[in-house]
């Protein structure tokens, strides 16, 4: 038996691979909830508004060419900057995708009014926690 060394670090290479593909889909960087109604509308395009949370903060983004109507909730993929989540979203292999590669999957998906949806941060949603300068409680 000495060729089970190969064997081995094939089979420990196909199981780290395996490893990553599965913990790429489920480990999502960020999350979006998108509201249940249109904002308003520009130019055409419906104005949604979202909430990600994105590294224990909250983020308002506004989305425009939602159709309809909207209620869903996404999860975000490749994201490490914030600011990378801006950009026109186009539909590639069943997901949305940016020129920074973020990726997004919605549940229930979005139905999109020319076939893209353009993401802006409108704010940082600052958390109403203490931060124990003056006001602990004990």
């Amino acid at each position: 038996m000495r060729h089970t060394g190969p064997v081995v670090a094939v089979l420990m290479l196909f199981g780290l691979l395996a490893a990553a593909a599965s913990g790429e889909e489920t480990n999502a960087a960020a999350k979006i909830v998108v509201s249940s109604s249109p904002a308003a509308s520009t130019v055409g395009l419906r104005l949604v508004e979202g909430v990600m949370t994105f590294r224990g903060q909250r983020y308002l983004l506004t989305m425009r060419g939602a159709e309809g109507a909207t209620a869903a909730v996404g999860s975000v993929s490749n994201l490490s900057r914030v600011r990378d989540i801006e950009g026109v979203y186009r539909i590639a292999n069943g997901e949305l995708r940016n020129d920074a590669g973020v990726r997004l999957r919605f549940d229930p998906p979005l139905a999109l009014q020319a076939g893209e949806v353009q993401i802006e941060i409108a704010s940082r949603i600052y958390p109403k926690v203490s931060t124990g300068q003056g006001n602990s409680v004990e």
